[in-house]
């Protein structure tokens, strides 16, 4: 036998760490690990992923959609998904002398942290709509203090709301096991409305005790939690109030109603007597599952697979052959989107590009034109060329103006079956009705649901998709930003004109939903009240005619106002550095969008590389950069007319948001989308 100091001078050959926050370094072993890691909302700290990137050799995770949230993060090592264990409950003896009095009748219980993504609003909204003080149901709410639970102002509140509504018993402090244990004995169902989890350990616990398990249908519990085993809540996505502050970061946001009618469900044959019956076999389900998938001998024998599991892959990664199927080098945002998003860290992308573009200047060698926009095209010309150049992963920049859908849902079954990933960057996802027809996503189905990845900019995307049955392939990557643009100074005299004024700005393609006519109604309103403001409109032309229409409409609205002194409207296609010299001439930016069924703004991410405060008209076009910017009262032009007037005033007082703005940009700058890209489609598929 070895001695001690034998032992230590051993190296270790694999250390697995888990803590919060995370620390990998000092590890001392051959492999590290970060150990059963759990995330419980869609977007992951830069710092974290940076840390893991560097220090790990491989991850394992709680679920699968923690492994999700880790890759679509840009996490690079293999992710593996173990789970947890839930039998440690078991080792203790059930004990009811800790408890409150059990109430007689139908038992209903929820344990948690009282966090606000566990959903106790939720929770306590869909029973009082579900009961009333004249059913014998009892609510048991088990959590603990802690500085993220006002359980007992939110019951108050409850109680002052709904005078009628059912019983809730609070035990609002630490328990022994054994008395969790007897909870879960006196208890009929388990309801657990969670915006977002990790796991979901009283949901496996519970099902371990043979009890029914309700719980939103989205998060990591959805491991274990099934139709066939749980009563799951319908969800839409929702921004994340966490008091973790990631930027746009979602959870799910189940439906108290939905739950309202699952708890009364399972009520009536509680009072119809046939209880047993009608649990019977989703409980049983559910008990083998967990029996057998989420024992720690389970979980152990998982994590001895994936140790050995990192010997199979090469000490440094095989590149795969990537494409990129865009607009390139062209007028058009999604060509600019593409440069910024490739440049950094995917330069050796091949380029499969439209042929009718007019480009801006002579293609490199890896630009291959071999489609068309429009509609019109079969996309067989392009299938065949991305096949002959053996590409191993496929990024398809998606406009509903770009493809004819049937083309492309074969196209993308074409690659899916020479085993290629394909990846679909959607800038729009809501329907599109056209003369005769309406475009819809739905029409790539069922292709779309073995996509690799569907990849949007906003929360309506989310929701748009989930509508579609497409939900476990979606996930959110932000639209980019150049952090520290280059910037051509304007022209002198330019500069020498709008000097002496307050000036306003506004910025993008000139295209009717851009709103450029109402913010100039609201800027004639306005200059009475400040006769030293100036709008400056740096609002290039788009190629179509919609927009030299909207040219010449706004030229119309700049006449009949008789503001030809105090407008500058400038539609000449600048370089990008030009038009960031023009837009840090302004005090302040104003996006005055109306509807539109885009899904991210480029314009607006200019804005904020100007380092200029941004007001933005509230849309869900916005949601990504609400953090940096200040919403407007409304889309009118008395709405824009009234916020445009507070945001001048305020500029006096000075720059709110400079602080928010500069971080925000620091976190989407390109560089960093780019390697979190790169790191997506280069992933290990474990």
């Amino acid at each position: 036998a070895l001695c001690d100091s034998q032992r230590l001078a051993q190296p270790t050959r694999s250390v697995l760490r888990l803590m919060y926050p995370l620390r990998l370094t000092g590890m001392n072993g051959i492999d590290h690990l970060v150990s059963c890691y759990g995330w419980e909302e869609s977007s992951l700290p830069a710092t974290v992923v940076q840390q893991i990137n560097t220090h790990a050799h491989g991850v394992t995770s709680m679920s699968h959609y923690v492994t999700d949230v880790l890759r679509n993060n840009g996490v690079s090592v293999p992710v593996i998904t173990t789970g947890i264990g839930a039998d440690h409950i078991l080792r203790h003896t059930p004990d009811e002398s800790a408890l409150p009095a059990a109430e007689e009748g139908f038992t209903l219980l929820h344990i948690s942290s009282g966090f606000p993504r566990k959903g106790v609003d939720v929770l306590l909204a869909a029973y009082a709509e579900a009961f009333t003080a004249e059913d014998k149901v009892t609510l048991v709410i088990k959590t603990f203090p802690n500085p993220h639970n006002d359980i007992e102002d939110m019951l108050a509140d409850w109680r002052a709301r709904y005078p009628d509504a059912g019983r809730v018993q609070l035990i609002n402090r630490d328990i022994p096991d054994g008395a969790v244990r007897a909870l879960y004995q006196r208890s009929h169902a388990l309801i657990a409305p969670s915006r977002g989890e990790g796991f979901g350990l009283p949901m496996a616990e519970a099902m371990l005790h043979g009890v029914p398990v309700v719980t939103t249908g989205f998060g990591g519990q959805r491991d274990f939690c099934t139709d066939a085993t749980a009563w799951l809540i319908d969800y839409g996505f929702t921004r994340a109030a966490s008091h973790l502050s990631e930027g746009l970061s979602v959870w799910a946001e189940p439906d108290p109603q939905h739950l309202a009618r699952l708890m009364r469900d399972l009520y009536e044959p509680y009072r119809a007597g046939r209880w047993e019956s009608a649990i019977e076999d989703r409980t049983r389900a559910a008990h083998a599952l967990i029996t057998s998938d989420f024992s720690w001998a389970a979980v152990a024998g998982r994590v001895k697979t994936a140790l050995r599991s990192l010997d199979t892959y090469p000490p440094v990664r095989p590149r795969p052959r990537i494409a990129s199927v865009t607009t390139w080098n062209s007028k058009c945002g999604i060509a600019t989107y593409s440069k910024l998003l490739l440049g950094p860290a995917l330069a050796d992308c091949l380029i499969f590009a439209n042929a009718n573009a007019n480009p801006l200047q002579s293609d490199g060698e890896q630009v291959h034109r071999c489609w068309e926009t429009g509609g019109s095209d079969d996309l067989g010309e392009l299938g065949d060329q991305l096949i002959a150049a053996e590409v191993e992963q496929v990024i398809i920049q998606f406009n509903f103006a770009f493809f004819d859908l049937a083309a492309l849902k074969h196209l993308i079954g074409r690659l899916q079956a020479q085993n290629m990933g394909v990846w679909l960057f959607c800038h729009s996802t809501a329907d599109v009705t056209e003369p005769g027809r309406v475009k819809s996503l739905t029409q790539l189905l069922p292709e779309a649901q073995h996509l690799r990845g569907i990849l949007v900019h906003g929360v309506a995307d989310l929701n748009n998709l989930k509508a579609m049955g497409l939900v476990n392939n979606v996930s959110l990557f932000p639209h980019g930003v150049v952090a520290a643009p280059e910037v051509t100074p304007p022209p002198a005299a330019l500069q020498e004109k709008l000097a002496p004024c307050r000036v306003i700005a506004s910025y993008g393609f000139l295209l009717p939903h851009k709103g450029m006519q109402r913010l100039l109604q609201a800027f004639a309103a306005l200059l009475p009240e400040c006769p030293e403001a100036h709008l400056l409109l740096v609002t290039a032309l788009y190629p179509v005619e919609e927009s030299r229409a909207e040219a010449a409409a706004c030229q119309a609205l700049i006449a009949e106002h008789g503001l030809e002194n105090d407008v500058t409207m400038i539609t000449d296609f600048l370089q990008d550095s030009e038009s960031l010299g023009l837009l840090r001439l302004a005090d302040l930016l104003v996006f005055p969008y109306a509807q539109t069924q885009e899904s991210s703004s480029a314009a607006v991410r200019w804005g904020l590389a100007a380092d200029r405060p941004v007001y933005c008209t509230p849309l869900p076009i916005f949601d990504d950069v609400a953090d940096a910017v200040t919403l407007l009262p409304g889309t009118e032009p008395d709405d824009l007319k009234r916020g445009l007037a507070i945001a001048l005033a305020q500029q006096m007082e000075g720059d709110n948001k400079a602080t928010a703005r500069r971080d925000w940009l620091e976190a989407h700058d390109w560089n960093a989308l780019s390697r979190r890209l790169a790191s997506i489609v280069t992933c290990p598929q474990t």
